[in-house]
């Protein structure tokens, strides 16, 4: 089926394909290219979840698994069949994500019986997990890639491992649901985060209500900068020794003490994977920083030598603002949710996220375009197809592939240069050289800038400022 180009098109293939209770017939009308994903639940109902409130947040709850069968088809080959579900076969189902649990076709987790290299992943494993391209919201823009140039972004700049992802049609209870991409979850393993028994990973966690291990530190209970609920990924609650969640906290509160104090923090975080983390989020434009899949980890964690490891941030998750800021830094700058805010202002990390880029800035913009036109080139018009028929059927935005390639290299090349040119004035700013320093008075009579130009109201931190076209030092 060639590549829908017009609405026209697109409203002639509705008339002619509903896909509102399918028959086997119906699936002769999905690109073979990409996989379908056909999920039976045994009792034939869909995964649902139930909705309870905190203050403002709605958050889902009671997000149990169905048992169910997966089979998986492309080029009209059967490529995995899970069985029914039995102790020894099948797989389970539910719903996964906090806000976007409540959409129609939500995101999913599936965990299979036996472990399975579903979509040559290069590695066998029983979690995986669904999630819809963000053809669901009304920023006006293509999303089909934003994985695509985000997981190239993000190992370029230095994190250790990312989901990869595959696109795939799903049939749920004999309906057609649309295009997903299957990707793997956050999680410690060998070909996920790879840390040992007694290491953790913990992510920022808007939602940490819903979560029966949560802790805050002392900074993140009381900083207007930061909100800091933390929950784990690793261990589970069940698994978790004596002492160990009061122990972790007690060393985050140890960190954020140095940090907020201007004492050294080198024993404490990896400064390069913090460093790679905002850069990478400036170079991909994005303007969501919600709280939640902020995550971080440590290799190893021992309660009589919590100092053996450092804090590692990674891996990011959540790409469906990408694109939005074309120039002005990310609003992660502005925060703390992931110290980010704090952390730029030291010498270190300014030094580190200038050494970064010079380390990606000659081939990140080639990395980005040949992935995208791999993906076209690959499986172009299949993926432009299923995205319409998504449209069509699952009452999603119309995406088109051809516009966000087009889009997407025009933005990065205005993105990479305007921050090529804030790089080099980072750099220079950034010597050892004598500055008047900054008064109280002076400090909050007008607004200043940080020497990456972000807006400072009211400079309270050591550092480097510009106001009025000069440099000026706060120093306390």
């Amino acid at each position: 089926m060639p590549i829908v180009r017009n609405s026209l098109i697109a409203f002639l293939l509705g008339m002619l394909y509903p896909m509102s209770g399918w028959a086997d017939s119906d699936l002769s009308i999905l690109p073979t290219e990409i996989p379908l994903f056909i999920i039976t639940c045994t009792d034939g109902q869909d995964p649902t979840c139930e909705w309870e409130q905190y203050g403002h947040i709605s958050y889902p709850v009671n997000k149990e698994y169905k048992t169910a069968r997966l089979v998986v088809i492309q080029h009209g080959e059967t490529l995995l069949d899970t069985g029914n579900y039995s102790e020894t076969s099948g797989c389970r189902i539910k719903i996964r994500g906090n806000s976007s649990a409540c959409k129609v076709n939500p995101p999913y987790k599936i965990k299979l019986t036996e472990k399975a290299d579903i979509l040559d992943f290069g590695h066998k494993d029983k979690e995986w997990v669904l999630l819809k391209p963000a053809g669901t919201t009304t920023d006006g823009l293509n999303h089909l890639l934003d994985n695509v140039v985000a997981r190239r972004v993000a190992l370029m700049c230095g994190m250790q491992w990312q989901p990869d992802y595959r696109y795939v049609n799903v049939v749920l209870n004999g309906n057609y649901r649309g295009l997903y991409i299957l990707t793997e979850p956050v999680k410690k393993g060998v070909h996920h985060v790879n840390i040992a028994d007694s290491g953790f990973i913990i992510e920022n966690d808007a939602y940490w209500m819903a979560e029966p291990n949560w802790f805050t530190t002392d900074y993140g209970d009381r900083n207007e900068t930061m909100d800091l609920r933390f929950t784990f990924k690793y261990p589970d609650s069940d698994k978790m020794e004596p002492g160990f969640l009061d122990a972790v906290k007690d060393y985050m509160n140890e960190f954020e003490d140095s940090l907020f104090n201007e004492r050294s923090i080198e024993k404490f975080v990896d400064i390069r994977s913090f460093a790679g983390a905002l850069l990478a989020h400036d170079i991909l434009g994005t303007q969501d920083i919600g709280g939640s899949n902020i995550f971080f980890y440590k290799e190893t964690f021992s309660l009589d030598n919590p100092y053996e490891a450092k804090l590692t941030r990674g891996p990011l998750w959540d790409f469906d603002t990408v694109c939005h800021i074309e120039e002005g830094w990310t609003q992660y700058n502005g925060t703390n949710n992931a110290y980010d805010l704090q952390l730029r202002s030291r010498k270190e990390h300014a030094d580190m996220l200038v050494a970064i880029w010079d380390e990606v800035r000659e081939s990140i913009f080639d990395a980005i375009v040949s992935d995208m036109n791999t993906v076209r080139n690959d499986i172009g018009e299949a993926l432009q197809t299923s995205a319409t028929l998504s449209f069509l059927n699952c009452n999603e935005t119309m995406q088109n592939l051809n516009e966000e390639i087009e889009y997407k290299t025009h933005f990065f090349q205005n993105r990479l240069a305007w921050i090529d040119q804030c790089m080099a004035w980072h750099a220079h700013s950034l010597v050892d050289i004598k500055l008047p320093s900054m008064d109280s008075r002076a400090r909050n009579a007008t607004p200043c800038f940080s020497v990456t130009g972000m807006p400072v109201m009211n400079p309270q931190n050591n550092g480097i400022y510009i106001k009025g076209g000069k440099k000026y030092v706060v120093s306390k």
